[in-house]
């Protein structure tokens, strides 16, 4: 991509940054020098040196045919595009059958060159993180290869809360090992959150609560789970973000002090009252993804009848069988 303007090699648009050209003229040096003797044109000079900075051997293949190493690409030219229905000769344009794009946010083992994953490898990851310790008493009437057909052509990364689900976990795996249990109760806003991280290990938001303080619909009531679906919900991505925040603003503080000594947790999980589901099978699915994207860490429902639901202290309940 270079020109020869009365011998003097002038960059075209793929090098006419500072920094690329002057990476370009260090690479030229000893090119030139050493063909030199055989008096060739600058153009030609300029093409060794090109094919120099951008050729390498041929990456080694890994069992699913993707290379075992990621491209080395010097800016975003160097690179072609995401191959969604372009023309370009590139692994994005012509994926193995049933490979996804896996963007930078995902980690995996199995993803290739230009973040690629095969549908094999989607497939022995997600059977393996379904056979974990944490689901070993979990029943499924779906297997792995069935998640990975349903879950589109791009592997998105996880939610947020993957992570305060897994402390979580950690968490009651312990106290079931230790005899004990946690005391928490129902968080109201983002000030008392931030009180309650200090002493609490868990965040708790209770359907009472939503019922009689924060419906979706601003009408308070008894504990009947009659609010809105999406009221727990919205009062959980509030908590959420109200902990990343607080957790950025220390994690600054620390680094400006140079002191990490003595830090809040901020992130501890919260806890959220699905009550009945709000519906049928759909409602249950929907609310249940509306929290994990809110930022819930664990959801528990009751055995009441949708409909029907009433408090603890009050008479009526109409109960139902889960059957799993």
């Amino acid at each position: 991509k270079l020109r020869d303007r009365h011998r003097t090699l002038v960059p075209t648009l793929l090098f006419r940054r500072s920094r690329s050209f002057a990476r370009l003229r260090r690479t030229m040096a000893p090119m030139a020098s050493k063909f030199a003797p055989l008096a060739l044109p600058a153009r030609r000079v300029a093409g060794f040196a090109v094919r120099g900075v951008h050729s390498s051997p041929p990456a080694p293949q890994d069992k699913f045919g993707w290379g075992k190493t990621e491209p080395t690409a010097r800016s975003s030219f160097d690179l072609p595009a995401p191959g969604f229905g372009d023309s370009k000769e590139s692994r994005f344009a012509k994926p193995l059958a049933g490979a996804v794009w896996a963007p930078y946010g995902v980690r995996t083992s199995g993803k290739g060159a230009r973040h690629m994953l095969t549908h094999e490898a989607r497939t022995a990851e997600i059977k393996e993180w379904m056979e974990g310790d944490r689901f070993k008493r979990t029943f499924r009437n779906y297997n792995a290869e069935d998640v990975a057909r349903l879950r589109g052509s791009v592997e998105w990364p996880r939610p947020a809360s993957s992570l305060t689900a897994t402390k979580l976990h950690e968490l009651i795996r312990n106290l079931r090992e230790q005899g004990r249990c946690t005391t928490t109760f129902g968080c109201l806003d983002n000030a008392q959150l931030t009180q309650m991280v200090r002493f609490a290990e868990t965040i708790y938001v209770s359907g009472w609560q939503a019922s009689s303080h924060h419906s979706s619909i601003n009408e308070p009531g008894p504990d009947l789970a009659d609010y809105p679906l999406d009221t727990v919900p919205k009062h959980v991505e509030k908590l959420f973000k109200a902990q990343q925040f607080h957790d950025r603003k220390q994690f600054e503080a620390q680094w400006t002090a140079g002191d990490f000594e003595n830090a809040v947790d901020y992130l501890r999980p919260i806890i959220a009252d699905g009550d009945t589901g709000h519906g049928g099978m759909t409602a249950v699915m929907r609310l249940t993804k509306s929290m994990v994207d809110a930022g819930a860490a664990g959801i528990h429902f009751e055995d009441q009848r949708h409909g029907a639901k009433k408090c603890g202290h009050m008479g009526g309940k109409v109960h139902t069988i889960f059957i799993s």
